[in-house]
């Protein structure tokens, strides 16, 4: 289950491209896209891959202009790579 801070939920089956306005890519044709409301525009229209793998979630940045960071469990941060999955 993913919850957004506007206190949205959404449940992740699969994956999802995430985004404020989200569009299909050639490397997640079959990705569900999610919009996020974002009025600080701090995300990319199309911002973040996410697949549910063997129970895990991977993230994927999408060349987004801010980036992406992942808050581990331990409270350390993770920074993806653009095309790569953490």
């Amino acid at each position: 289950m993913l919850t957004f801070d506007d206190g949205t939920h959404h449940h992740l089956m699969g994956s999802a491209v995430l985004g404020r306005d989200p569009a299909a890519d050639a490397a997640h044709p079959s990705a569900e896209l999610v919009p996020v409301h974002d009025p600080d525009r701090s995300i990319s229209k199309t911002h973040v891959a996410l697949t549910v793998q063997s129970g895990a979630v991977l993230v994927e940045d999408l060349h987004s202009t801010n980036g992406t960071q992942v808050h581990n469990p331990d409270g350390s941060m993770t920074t993806v790579l653009p095309g790569a999955s953490v």
